[in-house]
């Protein structure tokens, strides 16, 4: 019973949004010059949203639309890939850059939103 509890914790911490219920996001204040860039940014794109006063930019994916329910594995493995791991991703970038939050919205079927998040949800704790 022990061994199967130490494999659920290790397994659950590897993901760093899996292990993250409790996490509160801090907003970073932004100078004016970033907070227009971002909000020309998510009028230029309608699946992002940008809000100056918590400086949190909201991603919205659509699920693929098939009959199969994306698992929340999946999801939860996008989201720390997107934010912590993949450094060409447009969304790791502007996160590293302005330390701001990141809330991702997937809809569709099987879909949720994940965060607020800036990027020390990906530091180990």
């Amino acid at each position: 019973m022990n061994k199967l509890f130490a494999f659920i914790m290790l397994s659950t911490g590897l993901y760093g949004c899996q292990s993250t219920q409790n996490y509160n996001y801090q907003p970073t204040k932004l100078d004016n010059i970033t907070i227009v860039r971002y909000q020309k940014m998510a009028y230029n794109y309608p699946h992002l949203k940008f809000d100056r006063y918590n400086s949190i930019l909201t991603v919205t994916y659509q699920l693929p639309a098939t009959n199969l329910v994306w698992q929340q594995k999946h999801i939860e493995e996008q989201t720390n890939r997107a934010l912590c791991k993949d450094k060409n991703n447009t969304i790791y970038r502007l996160a590293h850059e302005d330390n701001i939050g990141v809330k991702f919205i997937y809809k569709g079927q099987g879909g949720k939103t994940l965060g607020p998040w800036a990027v020390d949800i990906c530091e180990p704790s």
